[in-house]
């Protein structure tokens, strides 16, 4: 099937190529220009053949073509504007016809494709891509210390509209030193929207080896539906939950998930989830879980965790226990906040705490009756409850599944189908004797015990695999020259392998249906390619993430792979590309004979071939050199991966 689909895109951009040269050739019939040859693809002819005074070709290498005029190559002592019916001898305004018109039809195509995929119902594609809420916002970026969350809306980049996930990507590559980032500030419970407007520095990407890849810190957020039928590939743990396929996963520990990232670092960071009664109501906190040498106790209290610590941790054999950054008695109430020792402790974890959950923090008064869902009442149960680590997740589980939908109606749909009384209602009531499973569509799974990833795969029987992908990022990383990315890629692998999961969870976003008019589609795509060459002209884009031959077989064999209406696109996009590129005022392009016939038509003078070749010849060994250059970064991108 692969090589099926890399034989479909080859000869999907040679057709390209040779849609180009066909409207060449038209028009240079049209104007009376002779056309001494047409060549169904390069390289050395295999069959040829006479159709009127033009010699038609198949190449062995049967991808694009080229049309050949006279005029074009040296015909003995004659110039070129002396050849008869010769390109040269035409009119400048022939010539200027014949010129566009291998670009105009390149560009027409574009459009026919964009309109059979508006017909035929558009490309079917993950929520991700097409959405402006924010799945994940990077903990050390500037976003982050401006308060953006996952959750909150960006509209847009430099006053341009977030229309895709590839925006997040785009704006901090194509953008100056600061980028204008503008949005909302959404609290979900309470149905309000702030908007902010803040001036962002990109910075290096942390994932990417490269240090020219820069980010904002933000990915799209996601639906995180749980696609396992067959409960195969699903550990013990997460089979006993509860949890049914179709399931999505929307709270986890105090938080509305909105991506995988988000998940893995709630799942990551020590934190509890801590159930307390405060003035006759019940409320749920999350607040730092660490190692108690960590904190600066009183005596008094470091009497009573001893004897709790004996009581409860008999076994443990001297090992350093959990703790929370508030003292409590023994019955569980709060006595107030404790300090760290670590001035680095204070400022990660307690001022952190302090922010979080709407401002709530674990306040002098509270009795706390729950640790991870688990019930306690004595100082003694409370430690014990926080040796270790139970996840509570709540699941929204539609029995009308998840339909196709637009998506224009995709960011509305999100959590219009969350009731939000309810949530409120099961989150709370966690820990408590008397704990629903379920009110209306959100069912509380039963606690389920994250697991290092190694141990989730060796339970799943993946051991070899999962090493063995391990051992391919080692590779890659220690291949890399710049000794600090290294540095920083090794440790993120090994926080990757050891990093807590909850084994076996195949997850999938939902699926909507794009499908923009053919016309919105065609402006959207070529504001994409005008704000690329803006950036690429400017210096803010590095040409080597510019794709050459290679790299555009390579996204139109992806194309391919997902289906028609998705290699209609990538087709599109191409062909699009190739003619607005192709009318560019260079030399050696259509839109560079388009200015030297213009020229002479305007002054009455012609170039003369000696300086018209002066002219080419530079910007055919730039053209040829940008190709190798492109063609390099391909193979390394394919070879070598790009992250």
């Amino acid at each position: 099937m692969a090589i099926l689909t890399l034989i479909l895109a080859a000869l999907g951009l040679g057709l390209l190529v040779f849609i180009h040269e066909l409207g060449h050739y038209f028009m240079a019939r049209h104007v009376g220009i002779k056309v001494e040859a047409f060549s169904i693809g390069f390289g050395r002819p295999i069959v040829r053949w006479m159709r009127g005074d033009v010699e038609w070709r198949i190449g062995w290498l049967p991808f694009g073509g080229y049309v050949r005029m006279a005029g074009t190559d040296p015909k003995g002592d004659l110039q070129p504007h002396e050849v008869p019916g010769g390109f040269f001898q035409a009119r400048p305004l022939n010539r200027i016809k014949v010129a566009l018109a291998g670009p105009i039809i390149n560009i027409v195509f574009a459009f026919l494709l964009f309109t059979g995929m508006w017909i035929f119902g558009g490309r079917e594609k993950p929520f991700s891509e097409f959405t402006q809420r924010l799945g994940w916002v990077d903990t050390e970026s500037a976003l982050y210390a401006d308060g953006i969350r996952p959750g909150d809306i960006i509209t847009s980049y430099d006053g341009h509209p977030v229309k895709s996930a590839s925006d997040h990507l785009y704006a901090p590559m194509m953008s100056g030193k600061e980028v204008r980032v503008e949005g909302f500030k959404v609290d979900y419970t309470k149905g309000l929207a702030t908007p902010f407007s803040l001036d962002v520095a990109p910075y290096h990407n942390p994932m990417s080896v490269d240090r020219d890849i820069m980010t904002l810190g933000v990915l799209s957020a996601s639906y995180l539906i749980y696609d396992n039928a067959s409960n195969k590939a699903a550990t013990p743990a997460i089979a006993a939950s509860g949890i049914q396929t179709g399931d999505r996963l929307l709270w986890v520990d105090g938080e509305l998930l909105f991506s995988y990232a988000q998940l893995q670092h709630l799942l990551n960071s020590s934190h509890a989830l801590i159930t307390v009664e405060r003035g006759g109501e019940t409320r749920l906190i999350r607040t730092a879980r660490l190692p108690l040498t960590e904190f600066a106790l009183s005596p008094e209290l470091r009497d009573e965790v001893s004897d709790w610590q004996f009581e409860a941790l008999a076994g443990s054999h001297g090992e350093t226990p959990l703790f929370i950054p508030y003292g409590f008695t023994s019955d569980g109430t709060v006595t107030g906040p404790l300090n760290c020792i670590d001035p680095e402790c204070e400022a990660l974890f307690v001022a952190s705490a302090i922010k979080r959950a709407n401002g709530d923090i674990l306040q002098p008064g509270d009795r706390i009756v729950a640790v991870d869902g688990a019930p306690v009442s004595l100082g003694a149960e409370i430690l014990k409850a926080l040796q270790s680590h139970q996840v509570q997740v709540i699941v929204e589980r539609e029995s009308r599944g998840w339909p196709l939908i637009s998506s224009k109606l995709a960011d509305v749909d999100f959590d219009r189908s969350i009731h939000w009384e309810d949530l409120a209602a099961l989150s709370h009531s966690i820990g408590l004797t008397s704990t629903p499973r379920q009110l209306g569509n959100l069912v509380l799974l039963k606690p389920i015990v994250p697991v290092p990833a190694y141990l989730a795969a060796q339970a799943l029987g993946q051991s070899e695999e999962f090493t063995k992908r391990m051992q391919e990022a080692r590779q890659r990383a220690t291949s890399v020259s710049d000794e600090s990315v290294r540095s920083q890629l090794l440790k993120m692998i090994d926080a990757t392998e050891k990093s807590m999961t909850l084994g076996g969870l195949p997850i999938k976003d939902r699926i909507v249906r794009y499908n923009p008019p053919p016309q919105v589609l065609f402006v959207n795509v070529l504001g994409e390619m005008g704000r690329t060459l803006k950036a690429l002209f400017s210096g803010y884009l590095n040409p080597k993430f510019l794709s050459g031959p290679i790299g555009i077989v390579q996204v139109m064999q992806f194309g391919w792979s997902k289906g028609v209406t998705e290699a209609l696109y990538w087709l599109g996009l191409v062909s699009l590309n190739l003619g607005i590129l192709n009318l560019l005022p260079i030399p050696v392009l259509d839109g560079g004979q388009v200015c030297f016939a213009a020229y002479e038509g305007i002054t009455r003078r012609r170039i003369k071939p000696k300086t018209m070749e002066k002219l080419v010849i530079p910007f055919v060994i730039l053209l040829v050199g940008f190709i190798i250059f492109a063609t390099y970064n391909d193979l390394s991108r394919l070879f070598h991966g790009f992250f």
